[in-house]
């Protein structure tokens, strides 16, 4: 079975027209991880597969994001002790303050605290 839906990552802007062309030949659909605040300039051959085809499709992480962050938030407070000591961190202690409207720099923010 022929893969339906290549992933374009980890860039939004695809870099090269000859590259996205090839692309289209190979799947039906490219996705590419672009946030809903993200501006998205794309130019030329890129935009006629965006908005023409439709071979190119964004995808907005949140959703992924919020199902995902409360799995690895529980993972890191249950294994502090191993990442501290496989990390070489010591005396900070894990606090989480996630909420379901991230921070733009939630991912460094709130997983730990002096």
């Amino acid at each position: 079975m022929a893969l339906q839906t290549g992933l374009y990552y980890p860039y939004v802007h695809l870099r090269d027209e000859t590259w996205a062309k090839a692309a289209a030949l190979y799947w039906r659909h490219l996705a590419r991880v672009v946030p809903a605040s993200f501006p998205v300039q794309d130019r030329g051959v890129v935009r006629e597969l965006s908005q023409a085809s439709g071979f190119i499709v964004d995808s907005d992480p949140r959703q992924v994001i919020e199902a995902v962050a409360p799995a690895f938030v529980t993972a890191v407070r249950d294994n502090a002790e191993a990442l501290r000591a496989r990390s070489a961190v010591q005396g900070r202690r894990f606090t989480s303050r996630w909420h379901s409207n991230p921070a733009p720099n939630w991912r460094t923010r709130n997983l730990t605290s002096r």
